[in-house]
């Protein structure tokens, strides 16, 4: 009789952005779709094609400012998605957080700003932890395949520094205990996201041709 392999789960990975950054963005591109919508009514009587590449540029920036920087904790690491550059940082190579002005993850002597979370007036800290096998040590998530906090929870700096220290934390100890094997040659890579990129580049191009033409 053939038997079905049990199903295996994906490590926990969870994402931190701030809401009102992605509010602030749908608000704009909301209104900017209503613009486009009227404008494509009225096209055969008043076109306006520079007028909707500015709109498509302007919700190009709001999904590339306010929407798509983030800073995801899996059990590889600390990953910052930021407005147009990406930085991975394994567990293994934190070696400090900092909640001055942006939560700041720093690998030795070179630190890195996530853009998506900045310092807010301070709530109850939410860790959930990202390495399989080990139990949270506190609760806050719907589950431990949540990959969001609860919508009751608000994203602050020192909440998302809490997490990743205490993550470094049973990384270590997991590493001590033989649970985890270390990374051979961990590094930390930096990268541009060319998909922010091609969103901006191209409305710019349009913005650029129809201004001329």
């Amino acid at each position: 009789m053939k038997q079905t392999p049990p199903e295996t789960q994906s490590p926990p990975r969870h994402t931190y952005r701030q809401r009102s950054s992605v509010l602030l963005a749908l608000l704009f591109v909301l209104g900017a779709v209503i613009l486009v919508v009227s404008a494509l009514l009225s096209w055969r009587d008043h076109p306006q094609p520079l007028f909707v590449a500015w709109l498509l540029l302007g919700s190009a920036v709001a999904w590339t400012v306010f929407v798509r920087p983030c800073v995801v904790l899996d059990q590889d690491g600390v990953h910052l998605r930021n407005i147009l550059r990406d930085v991975d940082i394994p567990w293994p190579l934190v070696s400090d957080v900092e909640t001055r002005w942006n939560l700041k993850v720093w690998s030795g002597d070179d630190g890195y700003t996530a853009w998506a979370i900045a310092s807010q007036i301070e709530r109850p800290k939410v860790h959930a932890s990202v390495l399989p096998g080990l139990s949270s040590k506190l609760d806050g998530f719907t589950g431990q395949d949540s990959s969001t906090p609860k919508a009751s929870t608000k994203v602050t700096a020192r909440m998302v520094a809490e997490a990743i220290d205490e993550t470094t934390e049973d990384y270590a100890a997991a590493v001590a205990d033989g649970d985890l094997q270390l990374p051979v040659d961990p590094a930390v890579t930096t990268r541009w996201a060319p998909l922010p990129v091609l969103a901006l580049a191209l409305p710019v191009l349009a913005v650029l041709v129809l201004s001329i033409w």
